[in-house]
């Protein structure tokens, strides 16, 4: 049975607007107060929201807020109901992501049609969301044994090897062993990562209603997340005097942390994997004239990219793998691809082969016009 949340102060409301939906066989909840109806959403996880909007509190508009920002409630329906008629108190309440407003006193036809509607395209997009999943489960199936056998073969061999004959193995072997095992165990997570990150970039862009809700986020200060991630990366090529940074203080940027994070690992790991030790790799920001995007330039001095090479840069676009060691780098950067185009972002690349690379990621700010 569909169950529908009706969150409502007004107690004569609330009764009126349920009794209607009862008579049509929904299954209805109801809540008194902003606070109470957030914790009814969390816990019946309802498939529409009817919400008042002027409520003591937490209003109508807070409620939606807290819901779009977590993942168990981010794309339910939302219906606003209020008597509130003025136009810039629903372009907000759309702004927020809601999917429709209705204004009091509501009619029994004008309810039903606004609920049926709402109800009908959660269905069709849940629909195709499923058939997308299938999909990429089926890419995923195909793709995953040859990825994941290299470093588990090095693993099995290596860690066979120790339990055989540790006992007479030379302490030096022993721990370049060992070494070898947690540089592909490393590589093996991180290709776990990226493939499960892949696979919710695929069913989330598909989705209006979670777009909207990612593209809410904001992070004040996007320097101090390149500067820490990018100096990681150094670190672990042993190459910290090869980074430049030359970082714009305090730009913003509207992603998720964990989103960017993945953006800038992905990047700087490729700009040193690909270029020769002593080599600088240099990452820049700067807005664009009307500071409504940061564009962040990552450039190293190497292998270089042809452009054939560029233009199949993606899941199954793993070139010269015969003479250069991947290591996820196609899945790498069709994940930075997807995130960008998931928050409406650019990315291009520029390459001279056996001269230099530079990407470049245009990402939105908040800021501006």
């Amino acid at each position: 049975m569909t169950k529908i949340l009706i969150i409502e102060d007004e107690e004569d409301s609330r009764e009126l607007v349920s009794m209607i939906l009862k008579r049509e066989g929904y299954e209805i909840f109801e809540a008194g107060s902003g606070f109470s109806g957030i914790q009814a959403a969390f816990e019946v996880e309802p498939d529409l929201i009817i919400c008042d909007i002027m409520m003591p509190e937490i209003d109508g508009y807070q409620v939606l807020q807290a819901l779009r920002q977590e993942t168990r409630t981010m794309t339910i329906p939302f219906i606003f109901l209020s008597a509130k008629t003025d136009k810039r108190d629903v372009r907000r309440g759309m702004e927020l992501g809601a999917d429709d407003y209705l204004t009091k006193p509501v009619f029994r036809k004008e309810l039903l049609d606004a609920v049926v509607s709402r109800l009908n395209k959660r269905t069709i997009l849940q629909n195709y969301s499923d058939a997308q999943v299938n999909e990429l489960g089926n890419k995923i199936t195909n793709f995953l044994p040859h990825e994941l056998m290299t470093p588990l073969s090095v693993i099995l061999m290596s860690s066979e090897i120790l339990v055989k004959h540790a006992d007479s193995i030379d302490p030096p072997k022993i721990r370049e062993m060992g070494q070898n095992i947690h540089n592909m165990t490393t590589r093996l997570r991180r290709q776990m990562q990226n493939f499960l990150l892949r696979t919710e970039l695929e069913i989330l862009v598909r989705d209006p209603d979670k777009l909207q809700a990612l593209r809410s986020n904001l992070i004040k200060s996007s320097a101090d997340l390149l500067n820490v991630m990018a100096q990681e990366k150094a670190r672990q090529y042993t190459r910290q005097t090869d980074l430049k940074l030359n970082l714009m203080a305090d730009a913003p940027v509207k992603l998720k942390v964990e989103h960017f994070k993945k953006l800038v690992e992905e990047l700087v790991d490729n700009a040193f994997n690909f270029s020769p030790a002593g080599s600088p790799v240099t990452l820049t920001t700067r807005f664009t004239p009307d500071t409504t995007k940061l564009i962040l330039l990552v450039q190293n001095q190497g292998r270089g990219m042809s452009v054939d090479q560029i233009n199949k840069v993606g899941i199954f676009s793993q070139f010269d793998r015969d003479k250069f060691e991947q290591q996820g780098l196609g899945l790498g950067l069709i994940i930075v691809k997807q995130l960008v185009e998931a928050y409406n972002g650019d990315l291009s690349i520029k390459s001279e082969p056996g001269v230099q690379t530079i990407v470049r990621v245009v990402l939105p700010t908040g800021l501006g016009s």
